[in-house]
Order: C-alpha cells, then sequence, then structure tokens
C-alpha cells in the first residue's frame, strides 16, 4: 500500500479548479484526493515518494508552443468580438452591424470555455509530470493540448465567417503586362469567378448570387483588356475583397508558335455595392446628379438577344469632376443597365473617398498602375509542373483546373480571411499543416 503524498500547489494558489480535480480523480482512479483542513495541500495516495521541490512545470517545446499560439489566437479573437461589439452599434457601414449581439456574446462564451479548458489541461500535465507518472500518460495528455489546436482553429473560421463584410460587390478584372497573354488571363478570370459564383449561389442561397457580367472590352486573340462583374448577395464582397490585388499567369502560351513559356499579369479591383442604409458620406444618385454626369448610349453587341444589337441599350456613365467611367452591357434594357452603370460608379467613387480618408488612394482609386512582376497575390503556374500559390497566406494546391474552375477557389478565399485575422498567429497554423 503506498503512502499519502502531498502536491503543494505553486503561483500560491489555494485551490484546484474542478475541472482539474475531476481529471486528476478520473486519471488516478482508486487513489484518493482529498483536500486537507486547515491548509492549501492536497493529498494523493501513490507508490512513489512525490518530492515537493520538483521542477516546474515545463512542458516539450512542441507541447509550449501549441499552448502558446492557441493562447494567443483565442486572445486574438475575443479582442476581435470584444472591439466589434463596443463599435458595431456606431459603424454598422463597416459591415459586421447586421452580426447579432447575442451571436457575438455566445461565440465569446465558447472561446472563454475553450480557454478555460485549455488552462485545466496545461495544470493537469503540469501536475502529472511532477508525479512521475507513465511516459504514455504524459504523452495522451499532451496530445490531448495539442488536439485542441482543431478546436481552436474550427473557432477562428466561425469568427472571420460571422465577422465577414455583408453585401454585394463588383469586380474590375484589367490586363496587365504581358499583351494577348493578359487579356486571355482576364477571360480566365472572369470565368473562374463566375463558375465560383454559380457553385457557391447553389450552397449558400442568399449569401451569394450568380455573377452578372455588366461589361467587357474585347482584346486580340478572343480575349479581353477589361471586364466588369457584378456579384449580389449577403457575403459575396466578404468573401472576394481578398480577391483584390495583381494575379500571375505562367504557361507555354497558345499564342507563341514556339510554345514559349510565358508569364502574364492581370489585377482585380473590389468595390463594395452601395447599400440603402449607408451612413452619411456616400454619393447618392441625386449628389452625382448635381457633381456632373455624362450619360451616353450606344448600341451593344455580344448575347443578350435580338434587341441587344439593334437598339441603343449598352450605357457609359462619365462622372465628370474625376474622370471615372463605366459601361454596362449587361442587359437588353438601357434602362436597367443604367442603373447597374450608376451603381458601380456609386460604389467606386465611395471606395476612393475611403481610401482617401484613410491615406490608402492608391488601393482604391488606382489599384492597376502596376500590374507586373513583384506584386502579385497569387500566381497559377501551368507549366512545366501545374500549381496556384497565394503569396499572402503561402497555400498551395496543384488542382489548377480545380482553382480557375472555381470549384476549388473557396479554399483559397477561406484562408485568406483566416489569414486577415490572425495575423502573425496564422503562420504557426500553416507551418502545423505543412
Amino acid at each position: 500500500m503506498g503512502g499519502i503524498h502531498l502536491l503543494r500547489l505553486s503561483g500560491g494558489k489555494t485551490t484546484l479548479s474542478l475541472g482539474v480535480k475531476r481529471k486528476l480523480e478520473r486519471n488516478f482512479a482508486g487513489w484518493p484526493l482529498v483536500r486537507r483542513a486547515g491548509c492549501s495541500e492536497w493529498e494523493l495516495e501513490r507508490g512513489r515518494k512525490y518530492s515537493s521541490t520538483s521542477a516546474a512545470f515545463s512542458p516539450p517545446s512542441s507541447v509550449a508552443s501549441s499552448c502558446a499560439w492557441q493562447r494567443a489566437v483565442t486572445e486574438k479573437l475575443k479582442a476581435r468580438l470584444d472591439a466589434v461589439c463596443a463599435t458595431e452599434r456606431e459603424e454598422s457601414r463597416d459591415g459586421v452591424g447586421a452580426v447579432s449581439g447575442g451571436e457575438l456574446f455566445l461565440l465569446r462564451e465558447e472561446i472563454s470555455n475553450l480557454q478555460k479548458a485549455l488552462d485545466e489541461d496545461v495544470e493537469l500535465l503540469s501536475l502529472a509530470e511532477e508525479l512521475g507518472d507513465s511516459k504514455e500518460t504524459l504523452e495522451e495528455m499532451r496530445d490531448e493540448i495539442k488536439r485542441r489546436e482543431e478546436e481552436v482553429q474550427r473557432l477562428s473560421e466561425t469568427v472571420a465567417n460571422t465577422l465577414l463584410p455583408r453585401g454585394g460587390c463588383f469586380l474590375e478584372i484589367i490586363s496587365g503586362a504581358g499583351g494577348i497573354e493578359a487579356m486571355d488571363f482576364v477571360k480566365i478570370l472572369v470565368e473562374m469567378y463566375c463558375q465560383w459564383s454559380r457553385q457557391q449561389s447553389a450552397e449558400r442561397p442568399g449569401e451569394v448570387e450568380e455573377a452578372a457580367v455588366l461589361s467587357v472590352t474585347e482584346g486580340e486573340g478572343g480575349g479581353y483588356r477589361s471586364a466588369s462583374l457584378r456579384v449580389g448577395g449577403e457575403r459575396s464582397f466578404g468573401f472576394l475583397e481578398g480577391e483584390a490585388g495583381v494575379h500571375r499567369l505562367i504557361r507555354n502560351s497558345p499564342f507563341n508558335r514556339a510554345g514559349k513559356r510565358m508569364t502574364s499579369f492581370a489585377a482585380v479591383a473590389v468595390f463594395p455595392e452601395r447599400t440603402q442604409d449607408l451612413k452619411a458620406g456616400g454619393r447618392g444618385e441625386d449628389d452625382l446628379r448635381s457633381e456632373g454626369l455624362k450619360i451616353e448610349t450606344f448600341r451593344s453587341s455580344g448575347p443578350g438577344g435580338q434587341s441587344v444589337n439593334t437598339l441603343d441599350s449598352a450605357v457609359r456613365i462619365t462622372h465628370l469632376p474625376s474622370g471615372l467611367s463605366v459601361v454596362c452591357r449587361a442587359s437588353s434594357s438601357p434602362l436597367e443597365n443604367k442603373r447597374a452603370a450608376l451603381s458601380l460608379l456609386q460604389a467606386k467613387l465611395d471606395s476612393i473617398e475611403k481610401a482617401k480618408a484613410a491615406e490608402r488612394a492608391r488601393e482604391y482609386a488606382s489599384p492597376l498602375d502596376d500590374v507586373s512582376f513583384g506584386r502579385q497575390i497569387r500566381t497559377y503556374t501551368l507549366d512545366p509542373t501545374q500549381l496556384v500559390k497565394d503569396g499572402r497566406t503561402k497555400l498551395q494546391s496543384q488542382d489548377v483546373d480545380g482553382v480557375l474552375s472555381g470549384r476549388t477557389l473557396q479554399e483559397f478565399i477561406e484562408q485568406f480571411l483566416l489569414w486577415k485575422l490572425l495575423g502573425e498567429s496564422f503562420a504557426y497554423l500553416n507551418d502545423r499543416k505543412s
């Protein structure tokens, strides 16, 4: 029969948490755990001598890294939720006003419970190591701590999706360096986003709507010099916001007789669609007209019905003070095209104003100035090997066809949302997966 040995609590503690006490009783079945009256010590019947001078808990580096990462992420998530709760009433225009306070509270409570469970697991492992428990048991306890990483990641993904900016958006895609190759790349990207929106509209009805191509400017070889798309839905802007930037394509060019490997670039700009409840500061139609608009109609071309080619249905609107011009030829109705063009113009001008206020005018007002090497956010390599790599999240996929067809693009979008939310903490998650 083993003797009675003492566990002296470190850090000035006088009690074990209920969770740790229960886990000790479960893990050390048959060894009664009782508190000695009038003191801050616990008795554990065990067959070997316990030294109250045992070294402090020092978990292996992998466990220590996991604990540090989990604590950093959960604290970041709580801070982000607290910031949203504090500002959503005053700044609903930022896109999080549609999130209910109850939903945010429940998320925060879940994160707090996860932190508490992690602290209990770490405390339990500390006590078990001081008692010199078996190597197998200690490894199981360490694995349990590391397994919580998956729960932390799940919560991170939930928070990122919950705080997505609300509303639809406009995409503008413009060819950069690469000539005919770049114009063909624009056409490929247009198809990618159209297919992505079609798939997401089926999987997330109401959150994403199928993209509508507002206008294209055709180039040589069947490609597009530029294209404008509208993607409606409650979460379209939140999902596609991270697609803004320079995209790079590397392949053996079908436009080169020798089939040489070519690199081409295209830039994507993303503008939030104007919402009715937008606070003061944005432009309304009356404001735009008072500032000066030039509205032109002209004969459209391409698919869309007989009247598309016989009526002046396409609309071009120019904002005279800035010289900014938009075109819409998506419908055979001039009125519908005019509404869509005006909405796109409002979105672009609002984005420019926001960028100027934040001293980021280059990002929105002129995101396409330098569409060339060194500025890409994502690279699509078709030859000699197939690989898609995101320069921000470092996510890679060999399923190039899946990404360019829109089927697996959502994985890159969701990884960007995590990267944006977690910041430096995302690197640990990325390293753990690799």
